[in-house]
């Protein structure tokens, strides 16, 4: 039931923050809105075996000193979930969190071992794609409502392309601007909170190399 009211805490949370911020941080070159907007277009509802962005998950392992390799899809042995999956493009859904502006989530799904490493882009026409995320981040790292509070107004902060690991150490967030239109932003979560086997700063440091090759 905890995990519940949080999960509904953070709804209520993104409802009042999802139209703070400006975006459209000039990143120079990073992943655009119209590009997430694009790809989510393509995969669709169902899904896709191949994740549609330019990861390279052998270099992130390098970059994250990790002494297993990175593969992809879920780590569930036999697991028919699609390796990704999108949400979200132009849509006049009052339903949904996109309705009458162009947003996007584009999900890639990896495991290192046997645990999951998930990393996901999101883009946002107006206010910041980190706003998206919350509900997200929330249940990944265990975070009450205020923690997630203090969490967005900390990666709201962030620079294009920093690394901002939870207090958890499970997951990071990276603000990706959107060269001058609306807003991009990159989450990584790994495992769950207090069980996840990477350290903190190898969580970071995947969240930038990924973050890297999102361009």
């Amino acid at each position: 039931m905890k995990g519940v009211r949080q999960g509904l805490l953070g709804v209520v949370l993104v409802a009042g923050l999802v139209g703070c911020g400006s975006g459209g941080t000039d990143a120079g070159g990073a992943l655009s809105l119209d590009r997430l907007v694009e790809i989510t277009e393509k995969v669709g509802k169902d899904g896709t075996d191949a994740c549609p962005l330019p990861y390279d998950p052998s270099r992130a392992a390098e970059a994250a000193k990790l002494d297993q390799d990175i593969e992809p899809g879920p780590a569930e042995a036999g697991s028919d979930k699609p390796a990704a999956t999108a949400e979200g493009g132009r849509t006049t859904d009052p339903q949904s969190p996109y309705a009458g502006k162009a947003g996007a989530w584009v999900t890639c799904s990896y495991h290192v071992g046997g645990e999951d490493l998930v990393v996901h882009a999101a883009g946002a026409e107006a206010g910041q794609a980190v706003s998206l995320m919350l509900p997200t981040m929330q249940a990944a790292a265990g975070m009450n409502v205020d923690e997630t509070k203090a969490y967005w107004e900390k990666t709201a902060k962030a620079k294009p392309g920093e690394p901002v690991p939870s207090k958890s150490g499970n997951i990071a967030t990276v603000p990706l601007g959107s060269g001058g239109k609306g807003d991009v932003a990159l989450l990584l979560t790994a495992g769950d909170s207090g069980k996840a086997s990477l350290k903190p700063e190898q969580v970071a440091e995947l969240a930038k190399a990924f973050a890297m090759q999102a361009q």
